[in-house]
Order: C-alpha cells, then structure tokens, then sequence
C-alpha cells in the first residue's frame, strides 16, 4: 500500500519519517533479536539523522547500511557515511554498521558489498530520497542499472562513481519510506546555469523573475548601443514544457509596443532549438518575437 504524507516543513516531514522508521523497527523487533535499516544520504536525511541522534530508541539491536555511496574516503564531505556518522552514528556499537568500502575499486566495493548484505536481505525497512532530476538511490532515470532487476548492487557512473542498491534489493524491503522535502530547480546537468538561469517554482521566484524582466526593459529603453539592447533584450528559456511556453509568450507580451528587437531562445536538452523554435512558438510569431536558431551562451542569460 502506498501513502503519501504532507508536512509544513521540512523538519516537520523529517521528523515524522523518522518516527515511522522508529515505529516500524520497534515492531520487528518484536519478532526478531535484530532488525536491518538501509539509509540514503543528502541533505533531506540530516534532519532526520538528528531526531534520531535525540531519541531514546536502543540502536544495539538494529544493524545499519546504505542505499548509495560515492567512491570517496568516509571522512569526505561528500560522503553518505560520513553524514550520518557524525550526526547520529558515532555512538553505536561498530559492529552494528555496515557502510561500503570506498577504499576498494568502485566494481569490487559494489561485489564486496553484495556479499555483506546477502545474508540481511530482506531489509526491514530502507529510507530513500528523491533527486530533482528524479533519482533514487543512485539510480537516474535512463540509467541501464535500472533493467537489472537481479544484481544486489551496482556501479552508477556518474562524476564520482556511486555504489548503488539495485531495484533487487529496493523493491524487496518489507518497508520503504521516501522523504522528498520540495521541489528546486533542475538544469538539465548543466548546474553552472543556476547562477543565471533562477527557477519559478513559488511566488518569490515569480516575483524575482519579473522584477529582473522589467529592470532589462527598463535598461534596454535607455540604452543608446544597439549591440547592448539586444543583449539585454535577449531572453533565454530553459525548458519548452508548460512553463516554458507561457513565460516566452509573456516576455512576448511585454515586447509587443517595444521600439527595439526582442529575441528569446528556448531550449531543453534533448531537442535541437530549431524544431523547439517551430513548434513551441510559432503562435507568439504575431507579437513580434524573433526565434534564435542557435545557441546561446549561459552568460548571456542576464537581464
């Protein structure tokens, strides 16, 4: 059965995942001497790691592991194991933990650690998150992990090679909990565009997006270079879903009365700007907007 549950915020949703990770170990260990609890790492989990640093629930009998870790030395920031050993995991019996081992060569940590949670399996419960590009575990979308529904664990090849529980193990815990603490924005890979690309997700956004608009408007209007109005008047659109088509048809908007060329670029990542520029907006042609057949520059995303 699947349940979803909305909290205020995310120390709220947090907390309640990690009191019904608490409650679901208690009732295994009603059955059992010792119960598995498979965790994720990230941001959204250190929350929750501190309710459990601050609760009195005996540990002893509850053997730990990880979901996914990244090929990097557990005392790197960057590491799963590291997170939640200083927030939380630092007082329990050794024993007890079972990360992966960093030190060895991505492919032989991945088989070695098939081998140390073979005789665990099934997990009791796993704790897993959700990426803004939608991963799980270390597992992304179009991965061809994703189809090897027999391994115990694998290699996502990312930046920094990911040891990763694969669908095998995820989908046979007797309890899985997700804890997703909102959406941000995702740049197609590209997280440099962050700087100048802001998302539109809430009012804020929406507001801090208009206000940069106007104020290129503004600036464009006074501007004496033809060279600096164009680039000022060039907008560049990250997506051509939904979003993407009603806000290059509102800059069209805005530029209809304007004395000075207006330019946008919508771009995704998997489609050429030619074909996006023909279909997503042939019905602004009337307001005067002119489609870029080319790419544009992160830099120039400024207004």
């Amino acid at each position: 059965m699947s349940l979803i549950r909305r909290y205020p915020t995310a120390l709220d949703a947090a907390e309640a995942c990690g009191a019904e990770i608490l409650r679901l170990l208690t009732e295994a260990l009603r059955n059992k001497p010792q119960a598995t609890l498979a965790i994720s790492g990230g941001s959204s989990p250190k929350l929750m790691f501190e309710f459990f640093a601050r609760s009195t629930f005996d540990w002893s009998h509850v053997h730990i592991f990880w979901v996914d870790e990244r090929c990097v030395p557990h005392n790197d920031p960057r590491s799963n194991y590291k997170l939640a050993y200083d927030g939380w995991l630092h007082g329990l019996p050794a024993a007890n933990l079972h990360p992966v081992l960093t030190d060895l060569v991505p492919e032989a940590a991945a088989r070695n650690y098939a081998r140390e949670i073979e005789s665990y399996l099934p997990f009791d419960v796993i704790h897993r998150g959700m990426g803004a590009d939608a991963h799980t575990a270390s597992l992304f979308p179009g991965d061809p992990l994703l189809n090897d529904l027999t391994s115990l664990t694998g290699v996502a090849r990312r930046e920094v090679p990911r040891v990763t529980l694969m669908p095998a193990v995820l989908e046979s815990a007797r309890h899985t909990l997700i804890l997703a603490t909102g959406a941000r924005h995702a740049y197609f890979g590209h997280d440099n565009w962050a700087g100048y690309a802001p998302g539109l997700k809430t009012i804020d956004d929406a507001t801090y997006l208009r206000r940069r608009i106007l104020h290129a408007f503004e600036k464009a209007e006074a501007e004496d270079s033809a060279e600096e109005r164009r680039r000022l008047m060039t907008f560049v659109v990250v997506g051509g879903g939904p979003t993407g088509v009603e806000m290059a048809g509102a800059i069209a908007e805005l530029g209809k009365e304007a004395h000075y060329g207006l330019g946008c670029v919508i771009r995704t990542d998997d489609q050429p700007l030619s074909r996006i520029g023909d279909g997503v907006l042939r019905h602004h042609a009337h307001a005067g907007l002119g489609i870029a057949q080319h790419e544009v520059p992160a830099r120039r995303c400024r207004g």
